[in-house]
């Protein structure tokens, strides 16, 4: 194998550690800061704190990191009807809703056969937000810089060892960039759909408003449920619950003929994309994280 391109695949590995490392790095420092400082580390100034860390310090030390590993070359933008694109939305949604259920579940009999409670500290802040900085924060400023990060940079970088290895490994590494047992699977699977729309359309606009609307109705059923309001709830339930049924059952059948495939040529061989110090290193990192944030 060519050094230069196993160099490349390392760089690629290295990427998600080095976002969550120099992230958390940043965070913990700017509270030791603040706290120096006598400020108190309201909800509001914990989004500020993550937001920058992650959203500006990490971002720009990984484009840097891969600022020399190959681009795919750009191909012409694709249109995406409003039918097809809600038919992502709520495909994204309702496989993700599914997932996230099915982890909620996995996590209590757990916690049940251990007698121990996990605690899930991104449900117990979007819990005690306010809706502003929860809609602000987790609903759009969020998705954007998370979009610009897998989907713009990563997806980039990896479509040249074919667009379907691309998918699996920015799908993969989205789950466990959020370094939370609850949201790991459910963020993977969504990644599999954003992913998917941007290999379709080359136009990360799509992925960016799918992710949007996806954490604007998780933001919305947050603040319904935090405000008591369980008759409202259970109607919003149903009515997206229904939606994405539609969306998942009944659209594709319909529009079976028309499905397209998308590309899988490569211009690279994917060995060692997964296998390599830089994988390796940031998967490492992804478990202490996760096992941290499981334990406090």
């Amino acid at each position: 194998m060519d050094k230069s391109i196993l160099k490349q695949k390392r760089k690629l590995g290295f990427s998600l550690g080095l976002m969550i490392v120099s992230s958390q790095l940043v965070f913990t420092l700017m509270e030791i800061l603040l706290n120096h400082l006598g400020i108190e580390e309201s909800i509001e100034v914990t989004y500020l704190l993550n937001a920058f860390s992650l959203y500006v310090v990490a971002f720009l030390l990984v484009k840097l990191l891969l600022r020399k590993v190959e681009n795919v070359e750009q191909k012409p933008k694709v249109k995406l009807t409003f039918k097809k694109f809600m038919w992502y939305l709520f495909v994204a949604y309702g496989i993700g809703i599914f997932c996230a259920t099915f982890t909620n579940e996995i996590i209590t009999l757990i916690s049940k056969v251990c007698n121990k409670e996990f605690s899930d500290r991104v449900e117990e802040m979007m819990s005690n937000s306010t809706p502003i900085p929860l809609i602000l924060f987790v609903a759009i400023i969020g998705p954007i810089f998370e979009e610009l990060i897998f989907r713009g940079l990563l997806l980039k970088k990896l479509r040249v060892y074919g667009d379907k290895t691309a998918i699996i490994y920015t799908s993969i590494a989205f789950g466990l960039f959020h370094t939370n047992i609850s949201q790991i699977l459910f963020a993977a699977v969504i990644g599999v759909v954003l992913s998917y729309v941007v290999c379709k359309t080359n136009n990360i606009k799509y992925s960016i408003m799918i992710h949007i609307i996806i954490n604007m109705l998780s933001s919305i059923a947050t603040i319904i449920s935090t405000a008591g309001l369980d008759a409202i709830q259970t109607v919003y339930v149903v009515v997206i619950t229904l939606i994405t049924i539609a969306a998942v059952i009944v659209v594709p059948i319909k529009g079976a003929k028309n499905r397209i495939e998308i590309s899988n040529e490569s211009k690279y061989d994917k060995k060692k994309l997964y296998n390599n110090i830089g994988y390796i290193f940031s998967c490492i990192i992804v478990v202490i994280i996760t096992t941290i944030s499981i334990l406090i």
